[in-house]
């Protein structure tokens, strides 16, 4: 299942397109565009759907390539 949703996911008051997907393991994948380039900025993958992510990158520079990626339990978007 793929959703797309309006919301601010990097606080700077405007809304990000987010695209939210769940796979068949109840794992879910977030993907937003937080500049409105059209290239994905900020990623999360929630293994296990408890709105937790495990693994996240972020395109701080907005290049194109993720700069700071996290592992471990953070905050999903």
């Amino acid at each position: 299942m793929v959703e797309f949703i309006e919301t601010d996911v990097d606080g700077d008051g405007y809304d990000d397109l987010v695209r939210v997907e769940v796979d068949e393991h109840g794992g879910i994948l977030a993907q937003a565009d937080t500049n409105g380039d059209g290239i994905i900025d900020m990623a999360t993958y929630d293994v296990n759907g408890d709105g937790v992510a495990e693994y996240a990158e972020v395109d701080t520079d907005y290049d194109g390539i993720a700069d700071v990626s996290y592992t471990g339990g953070i905050a999903a978007v």
